[in-house]
Protein backbone atom coordinates (compact mmCIF):
# COMPACT_ATOMS: atom_id res chain seq x y z
CA UNK A 1 0.00 0.00 0.00
CA UNK A 2 1.21 3.43 -0.83
CA UNK A 3 1.44 6.25 1.64
CA UNK A 4 -1.18 8.29 -0.20
CA UNK A 5 -3.64 5.40 -0.12
CA UNK A 6 -3.11 4.93 3.63
CA UNK A 7 -3.67 8.67 4.17
CA UNK A 8 -6.86 8.50 2.09
CA UNK A 9 -8.19 5.60 4.15
CA UNK A 10 -7.32 7.38 7.41
CA UNK A 11 -9.05 10.55 6.19
CA UNK A 12 -12.20 8.60 5.33
CA UNK A 13 -12.20 6.85 8.71
CA UNK A 14 -11.72 10.15 10.51
CA UNK A 15 -14.60 11.71 8.55
CA UNK A 16 -16.86 8.75 9.40
CA UNK A 17 -15.93 9.12 13.07
CA UNK A 18 -16.91 12.81 13.00
CA UNK A 19 -20.28 11.92 11.52
CA UNK A 20 -20.92 9.25 14.18
CA UNK A 21 -20.21 11.51 17.19
CA UNK A 22 -23.49 13.53 17.06
CA UNK A 23 -25.41 10.25 16.86
CA UNK A 24 -23.91 9.17 20.20
CA UNK A 25 -25.21 12.34 21.84
CA UNK A 26 -28.67 11.83 20.35
CA UNK A 27 -28.68 8.28 21.66
CA UNK A 28 -27.84 9.51 25.17
CA UNK A 29 -30.68 12.01 25.02
CA UNK A 30 -33.17 9.41 23.81
CA UNK A 31 -31.99 7.17 26.65
CA UNK A 32 -32.65 10.07 29.03
CA UNK A 33 -36.21 10.35 27.72
CA UNK A 34 -36.71 6.60 28.13
CA UNK A 35 -35.52 6.54 31.75
CA UNK A 36 -37.57 9.63 32.64
CA UNK A 37 -40.67 7.96 31.19
CA UNK A 38 -39.89 4.73 33.02
CA UNK A 39 -39.43 6.59 36.32
CA UNK A 40 -42.67 8.49 35.79
CA UNK A 41 -44.59 5.25 35.24
CA UNK A 42 -43.17 3.74 38.42
CA UNK A 43 -43.85 6.84 40.51
CA UNK A 44 -47.46 6.92 39.31
CA UNK A 45 -47.81 3.22 40.18
CA UNK A 46 -46.38 3.90 43.64
CA UNK A 47 -48.81 6.75 44.14
CA UNK A 48 -51.84 4.72 43.03
CA UNK A 49 -50.93 1.46 44.80
CA UNK A 50 -53.11 0.61 47.81
CA UNK A 51 -50.73 -1.96 49.32
CA UNK A 52 -48.08 0.00 51.27
CA UNK A 53 -45.27 -2.54 50.76
CA UNK A 54 -45.92 -2.80 47.01
CA UNK A 55 -46.03 1.01 46.77
CA UNK A 56 -42.64 1.20 48.51
CA UNK A 57 -41.28 -1.34 46.03
CA UNK A 58 -42.44 0.82 43.11
CA UNK A 59 -40.79 3.84 44.72
CA UNK A 60 -37.49 1.95 44.91
CA UNK A 61 -37.83 0.88 41.28
CA UNK A 62 -38.46 4.52 40.38
CA UNK A 63 -35.31 5.48 42.32
CA UNK A 64 -33.31 3.10 40.15
CA UNK A 65 -34.77 4.52 36.92
CA UNK A 66 -34.15 8.07 38.20
CA UNK A 67 -30.51 7.19 38.89
CA UNK A 68 -30.20 5.85 35.34
CA UNK A 69 -31.85 9.03 34.03
CA UNK A 70 -29.36 11.14 35.98
CA UNK A 71 -26.44 9.27 34.36
CA UNK A 72 -28.04 9.73 30.93
CA UNK A 73 -28.53 13.46 31.66
CA UNK A 74 -24.81 13.72 32.40
CA UNK A 75 -23.97 11.90 29.15
CA UNK A 76 -26.41 14.13 27.25
CA UNK A 77 -25.02 17.29 28.93
CA UNK A 78 -28.49 18.12 30.20
CA UNK A 79 -27.33 20.13 33.21
CA UNK A 80 -30.78 21.58 33.91
CA UNK A 81 -32.12 18.10 34.65
CA UNK A 82 -29.30 16.65 36.76
CA UNK A 83 -30.09 18.38 40.09
CA UNK A 84 -33.84 17.70 39.82
CA UNK A 85 -33.18 14.05 38.97
CA UNK A 86 -30.90 13.78 42.00
CA UNK A 87 -33.63 15.27 44.22
CA UNK A 88 -36.26 12.97 42.72
CA UNK A 89 -34.06 9.89 43.21
CA UNK A 90 -33.27 10.80 46.83
CA UNK A 91 -36.94 11.38 47.66
CA UNK A 92 -38.02 8.18 45.89
CA UNK A 93 -35.43 6.31 48.00
CA UNK A 94 -36.75 7.95 51.17
CA UNK A 95 -40.30 7.01 50.17
CA UNK A 96 -39.22 3.43 49.54
CA UNK A 97 -37.56 3.26 52.95
CA UNK A 98 -40.46 4.93 54.82
CA UNK A 99 -41.91 3.26 57.89
CA UNK A 100 -45.22 5.12 57.71
CA UNK A 101 -47.57 6.29 55.02
CA UNK A 102 -47.25 10.01 55.87
CA UNK A 103 -43.49 10.02 55.23
CA UNK A 104 -44.06 7.91 52.13
CA UNK A 105 -46.60 10.33 50.63
CA UNK A 106 -44.53 13.39 51.56
CA UNK A 107 -41.35 12.09 49.90
CA UNK A 108 -43.15 10.58 46.93
CA UNK A 109 -44.85 13.91 46.19
CA UNK A 110 -41.49 15.71 46.22
CA UNK A 111 -40.07 13.08 43.86
CA UNK A 112 -43.02 13.54 41.51
CA UNK A 113 -42.71 17.35 41.56
CA UNK A 114 -38.99 17.14 40.81
CA UNK A 115 -39.60 14.72 37.96
CA UNK A 116 -42.30 17.02 36.56
CA UNK A 117 -39.71 19.81 36.48
CA UNK A 118 -37.37 17.52 34.56
CA UNK A 119 -40.11 16.65 32.07
CA UNK A 120 -40.79 20.37 31.48
CA UNK A 121 -37.09 21.02 30.85
CA UNK A 122 -36.46 17.91 28.77
CA UNK A 123 -37.22 19.65 25.49
CA UNK A 124 -34.25 21.97 26.00
CA UNK A 125 -31.93 18.97 26.29
CA UNK A 126 -33.35 16.72 23.58
CA UNK A 127 -34.39 19.39 21.10
CA UNK A 128 -38.04 18.36 21.38
CA UNK A 129 -40.63 21.13 21.01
Amino acid sequence: MTTSRILSICSILFFLFLIAVPDASATSCSTLSFFVGDARTKLVRAKNETNFEVAKDYAMRAKSALGDAEKAAMDCNCTIAIAELDTAASCARRAGNSDNSEDFVYNLNIAIRSLNSVIEALGACTGAP
